[in-house]
């Protein structure tokens, strides 16, 4: 942001210093003409160019005294709305610090904005990898599913089903066959 109050106030000390009606309409006269002359020189430096994206498209100029700044709106009628349309904005010491604060705010709300951009996104990216970890963990259920099945259908013909293995070598045993250790023993359903 870029704040000028090096406005001459020479005509300005005339216009209050002198009493004779003539010399103060001259000095007034000479002062606008002063505050209009700085503000032309402001708009050729092009100060806002220098920082690029980094700043105001605008030159704050501050006259550094109130009655000065007032005395140049108040008779230079045209004086707000010609710098309307420029590259320059003129305050005075009053306004210089509502301009600062309210320039202020609009670049917090602008960094918030930009801020929200981020977090949606952010957040987007958060959700679609939510999504694939429960996909991913959905088809971990499904296969370990599948495998509990084939586990379930093992043991079933193993042990449970309709001539299951176990059931087969216990009739061995009880047809007389020899375990070769007198402690083990086939689990079977129902014993």
């Amino acid at each position: 942001m870029i704040v000028d109050s090096k406005v001459s106030l020479t005509a300005f000390e005339r216009f209050c210093s002198t009493e004779e009606e003539k010399e103060k309409r001259i000095a007034l006269t000479d002062h606008l003409l002063s505050v209009r002359k700085h503000i032309d020189e402001l708009k050729q430096k092009e100060y806002h160019h220098l920082l690029g994206n980094r700043t105001l498209d605008f030159v704050i100029m501050c006259v550094p005294v109130e009655s000065a700044y007032q005395l140049s709106v108040q008779e230079d009628k045209d004086l707000i709305y010609d710098l309307g349309r420029g590259s320059v904005i003129i305050t005075g010491p009053a306004t210089l610090m509502l301009v600062l604060k309210l320039i202020a705010q609009i670049w917090r709300r602008e960094n918030e904005n930009r801020n929200v951009v981020h977090i949606a996104d952010r957040a987007g990216r958060l959700y679609d990898q939510v999504a694939l970890i429960i996909e991913a963990m959905l088809d971990s259920q499904n296969k370990l599913d599948g495998v509990k099945k084939s586990f379930d259908l093992a043991m079933n013909r193993l042990k449970d089903g309709k001539g299951n293995l176990v059931g087969r070598v216990e009739e061995i045993r009880k047809l007389g066959a020899k375990r070769a250790s007198s402690s083990r023993r086939i689990y079977r359903k129902g014993d």
